[in-house]
């Protein structure tokens, strides 16, 4: 009886059959060690202390007038995108509002276990009515390695 697998007299396998065993085995690992990963740990959100530090940025009498944010990722990094709206309620707010848009580009943000890597001003409004100026944003935070 000759075929694939057959066992020759004394139980050896012909060399033949053997290479085609051994080519199966390495074909069943290969499939056999694809399997999901473990999930990644829960990420740490920081959109609370990124608001934080905004508020201490922008000073005395500003407030969060909304704000919310996205998980966000690239092929190297994971973060998340927050949008935020900072109102300034003074005599000043105008000025105050225009001067923290223009510095927030630089400032260095101390938020443990993530960077903030970008912030863009998307609107800056001052309601001539009421005094106040109100300051839209973008930021990115990634998270620190």
């Amino acid at each position: 009886m000759s075929g694939a697998g057959a066992a020759e007299p004394g139980g050896a396998r012909s060399p033949a059959a053997a290479r085609r065993m051994r080519k199966a085995r390495r074909l069943r690992g290969m499939a056999e060690s694809i399997r999901p990963c473990e999930p990644r740990p829960t990420r740490r959100d920081c959109h609370a202390r990124l608001l934080a530090a905004m508020l201490a940025a922008a000073g005395e009498d500003s407030r969060i007038a909304a704000s919310g944010f996205a998980p966000w990722c690239s092929a190297t990094f994971e973060g998340a995108c927050h949008r935020l709206t900072i109102l300034f309620r003074d005599a000043a707010a105008d000025r105050r509002a225009a001067a923290f848009a223009h510095a927030i580009g630089t400032h260095e943000f101390g938020i443990g276990g993530h960077v903030v890597a970008d912030v863009a001003i998307d609107a800056l409004v001052v309601d001539a009515l009421t005094g106040e100026a109100r300051v839209e944003l973008s930021a990115l935070t990634i998270e620190a390695w």
